[in-house]
C-alpha cells in the first residue's frame, strides 16, 4: 500500500524489461508463396459468383454437362 502512495518522483527506478530479439525476416521464397496461395481460390470464387449471377457454369437441370468450344464447321 505504501508503494501506491509515493509519487512518480519517489518511486525507485530501474531498468525497463528488455525485449526479446526480434525474429529475422521470412525467406522471400516463403513471402512469395504465402502471397500466391490466395490465387488458389480464384477459380472457385469466379465459379461460384457465376453461379450467383445465373450463368449456368456447366450445370443444368440435369447435371453437369461438360461444354467446350467447338470451331464452326464450314459443311465441308
Amino acid at each position: 500500500m505504501e508503494d501506491m502512495m509515493r509519487t512518480r518522483q519517489e518511486r525507485p527506478t530501474g531498468s525497463a524489461p528488455a525485449l526479446p530479439p526480434s525474429p529475422p525476416p521470412a525467406p522471400r521464397w516463403a513471402i512469395r508463396a504465402a502471397q500466391l496461395t490466395t490465387l488458389i481460390v480464384l477459380p472457385t470464387g469466379l465459379w461460384r459468383l457465376a453461379m450467383v449471377c445465373g450463368f449456368p457454369s456447366g450445370y443444368t437441370e440435369a447435371g453437369f454437362v461438360h461444354s467446350t468450344p467447338r470451331a464452326p464447321s464450314c459443311g465441308c
